[in-house]
């Protein structure tokens, strides 16, 4: 089986170089493969300045609450179940 990425699920375009810059989880290189992602493809609430909702997030703290509602949080740890992992960066 293989595992989206939060770019992929949200469809942002933001894995790669585009006219808003690359998302700072597609090259979070210390979060790779963690609940089996690219980079920080599966942990992108732990990375700031991520994408979201059509706006850049602030640091983890200042979007933890809207990370905890996220459908694709929710989406990875029902994939993950017991090995999920809510890493802080």
């Amino acid at each position: 089986m293989r595992y989206q990425n939060c770019w992929e699920f949200k469809r942002c375009g933001r894995e790669k170089e585009n006219r808003t810059g690359i998302c700072p989880a597609a090259i979070e290189t210390r979060a790779n493969n963690v609940n089996k992602g690219l980079n920080g493809g599966r942990v992108c609430w732990a990375v700031a300045g991520t994408y979201c909702d059509g706006k850049v997030q602030g640091t983890y703290a200042q979007k933890l609450l809207s990370c905890l509602l996220c459908d694709f949080r929710q989406k990875v740890r029902e994939e993950e179940e017991h090995k999920f992992k809510h890493i802080y960066l």
